[in-house]
């Protein structure tokens, strides 16, 4: 994998979320209409990898940047707050990675908020672990039937279906305050037609 493609991955991803945003808000920023949520734990294992896979393969792209929105490296830190998912990555090195050398360095162990995006950035995932809540979403110009076995993989649902068939915590009737529901609602609705 080039470094240009990192490099595109990185800027997506920093352009696609508003860096002081966060839940019950939607944090992304840009043309995106469709957004789809589903459990983060499906993010932190090593079927990620293929779900991953499966996102590249719907807009042919080269790498995924992963971040840690919340870690905030020194200069001279040997700990990272990237890491790329490309296809030399397998489930057992996502899995090493995301565990560092210890629980002070390993992603696995963050509450943290993490994003996803491309170097071809027609998709983005944004997730805060303490809230229990993740949603892709996809640009306006995508077609989202390119993306449907990634959303059938993920479980992912429109805002509307999420909160009446939670598939995390977060979005269940005791997870999900009523002012939050209300938000979310209101700022993930369908924009247009077309959902799967």
């Amino acid at each position: 994998m080039t470094r240009n493609f990192k490099q595109r991955a990185t800027r997506n991803l920093q352009a696609a979320l508003a860096p002081n945003r966060r839940f019950p808000h939607n944090p992304f920023q840009g043309r995106w209409l469709r957004f789809y949520f589903f459990n983060p734990d499906l993010l932190f294992e090593p079927q990620f990898v293929m779900k991953a896979k499966a996102l590249r393969n719907g807009e042919n792209s080269v790498c995924v940047c992963m971040s840690d929105l919340d870690f905030a490296p020194l200069e001279d830190d040997a700990i990272q707050n990237e890491i790329f998912l490309d296809e030399a990555m397998s489930g057992e090195d996502y899995m090493a990675t995301l565990r560092g050398t210890s629980a002070a360095d390993g992603w696995l162990y963050r509450m943290d908020r993490y994003g996803w995006a491309s170097d071809v950035g027609q998709w983005c995932i944004y997730c805060e672990r303490n809230n229990e809540i993740a949603v892709l979403a996809l640009r306006g110009d995508v077609v989202a039937r390119d993306f449907v076995p990634v959303l059938q993989q993920f479980g992912a649902l429109p805002i509307g279906q999420a909160i009446k068939e939670p598939r995390s915590y977060g979005l269940s009737s005791r997870g999900l305050p009523d002012e939050w529901r209300d938000i979310m609602l209101q700022e993930y609705g369908v924009k247009e037609n077309g959902d799967p």
